[in-house]
């Protein structure tokens, strides 16, 4: 059932229920669906303008071509891997030479590298008590090559890779947002920097089918969801401080005895509705930024040296936008408390009734 409230617009049912003091058999409405009520709300209570919210966008990440560090290959086509017997090297190098080197991704190219880090050392050692010293110096020079690209590698295959782009991507719909969201991306994350940190200090040990995963668990995350719930949050609650803007300029909110009853149906509404309704899903949008947002920066900050200028533009303004997006609520709690402070509480009013 829709109902009409003034000409030309209308209220959804849970709005109508909070407005005409009834008990309705609402079903747990979504968030966006109760920023709207909100907003139908207000305008309606404050016989004020509607104000509609300006859509919400979200900066998409820049595209994988765009970012990604292009690094030269150490070259192994004049090497005789066969004369590598008795090094465990001898098989990362085939890697290298076969379909899977040449046409591997990022993460493939990455844990590649680290396999050649790991056994480069050994093999370069015992060629040279064989008296391969031209072999061990083409194997030493690779493995100086391999460990400078080590951290644009490691970003290519992160920061930089398809996996943290889809974790950045705005989704179709928000639906219950954050409420169906798990910490499998958050400790996959983690891992991934506890792995980078490793590496980079020396330690190439890797469990590739791990890394794999972690991977594909950061593809599903929810950075983008994030991203845009917190814009739509923004949109409606300056689309709601227009509105009462729009009433402190055409008057005091209780300038007189006869603006009580509607101070108290205001007053009421903000505990009720806005502070019981709309705060909780703001509280988890805000724990989810705390939650996801540290180990991603704690990523970005150890491959710092190794961001594309691309990547280290959108990173800035990402950050700067989600922080600015984070303090809606606050800046919209500020207004209602001026706009409420010289109004009674629905106590005061009840007494001078």
């Amino acid at each position: 059932m829709i109902y009409v409230y003034a000409p030309g617009k209308t209220l959804t049912k849970t709005a109508a229920c909070i407005l005409l003091g009834t008990i309705c058999s609402c079903a747990e409405r979504q968030p966006l669906e109760k920023l709207d009520d909100y907003l139908n709300f207000l305008s309606h209570s404050l016989k004020t303008a509607f104000a509609n919210p300006t859509p919400a966008t979200v900066m998409s990440p820049p595209g994988i071509a765009t970012v990604r560090v292009h690094l030269p290959v150490a070259s192994f086509d004049h090497l005789n891997v066969s004369d590598l017997k008795g090094c465990a090297l001898q098989i990362t190098l085939n890697k290298f030479g076969s379909s899977l080197g040449k046409f591997a991704s990022d993460s493939q190219r990455l844990l590649l590298s680290l396999e050649y880090l790991l056994h480069a050392p050994g093999c370069v050692l015992l060629m040279r008590q064989q008296n391969k010293r031209e072999l061990a110096e083409i194997l030493e020079q690779a493995y100086l090559l391999v460990q400078q690209q080590l951290p644009a590698r490691i970003f290519n295959a992160t920061l930089g890779g398809i996996e943290f782009r889809q974790l950045w991507l705005k989704p179709h719909t928000l639906g219950y947002y954050p409420n169906l969201t798990n910490d499998l991306v958050l400790s996959s994350i983690a891992a991934i920097v506890r792995s980078a940190r490793r590496w980079m200090t020396g330690d190439y040990g890797a469990d590739n089918r791990e890394f794999e995963i972690q991977l594909s668990e950061v593809a599903q995350g929810d950075g983008g969801a994030l991203w845009l719930a917190l814009a739509e949050q923004a949109s409606h609650l300056e689309a709601a401080s227009r509105i009462l803007k729009a009433r402190l300029r055409s008057h005091p909110k209780c300038p007189s005895d006869r603006n009580l009853a509607e101070a108290g149906t205001l007053y009421n509404a903000t505990q009720k509705y806005f502070i019981a309704e709309l705060q909780p899903w703001s509280s988890d949008l805000t724990k989810r930024y705390h939650q996801l947002m540290p180990s991603i920066m704690e990523l970005e900050e150890l491959l710092k040296a190794a961001q594309p200028t691309a990547y280290i533009h959108w990173k800035v303004a990402r950050d700067h936008g989600l922080l600015q997006l984070a303090q809606a609520p606050v800046i919209y709690a500020e207004l209602l408390q001026t706009l409420m402070a010289p109004c009674p509480r629905p106590q005061e009013i009840s007494n001078n009734g």
